[in-house]
């Protein structure tokens, strides 16, 4: 016991005094949380922020992958990024809503105190490059997943973009 300094005692480092002296004693730690998620034709997963193509027998990428859904969230979530996609570029969006009725506690600067009110979740606040008008607050599912060949693996979250969830040509769905 002898050997224990207590913190008040102990000389704090000056980057550590300054940062707490600004207010920036109580950063919030980074979330990541594991997911699936399909880019350039190839399915990856990440996990603890970083990504790995999944890969076939041949280690060869795959395009398709077996998954077991171990739950979902029942509502469409939606998320908000400001500006256009930028491929390799990873961003959280601006304003989210796991419900899709309301912005989450954790966003800071929410876009309206609810989706139906929000003008980003609006058909035409975005206009995709080919002048089909959409909505720049997107829609989708929300999975838990773990991939068949790996039933040890950390589930993961899966988002199912909403045109994945109907049929293309269904009219009301479109609308």
């Amino acid at each position: 016991m002898a050997n224990i300094v207590p913190f008040a005692q102990a000389a704090v480092p000056a980057h550590i005094a300054k940062a707490v002296a600004a207010g920036l004693g109580n950063i919030d730690p980074k979330i990541s949380i594991p997911q699936l998620s399909f880019r350039g034709k190839v399915w990856r997963q990440v996990i603890d922020g970083e990504e790995r193509t999944l890969v076939n027998k041949e280690d060869e990428p795959v395009s398709a992958v077996n998954v077991i859904v171990l739950n979902h969230n029942k509502a469409r979530s939606r998320a908000y990024y400001e500006g256009a996609f930028e491929e390799g570029k990873s961003q959280p969006p601006v304003c989210w809503a796991s419900n899709g009725e309301v912005p989450d506690p954790d966003v800071k600067e929410p876009q309206a105190k609810s989706c139906a009110k929000c003008p980003h979740s609006v058909k035409g606040s975005k206009i995709t490059p080919n002048g089909k008008e959409t909505t720049a607050c997107s829609t989708f599912k929300r999975l838990a997943v773990v991939p068949l060949q790996d039933l040890s693996c950390t589930p993961m979250l899966l988002r199912l973009a909403q045109t994945s969830l109907w049929a293309k040509n269904n009219q009301e769905n479109e609308e």
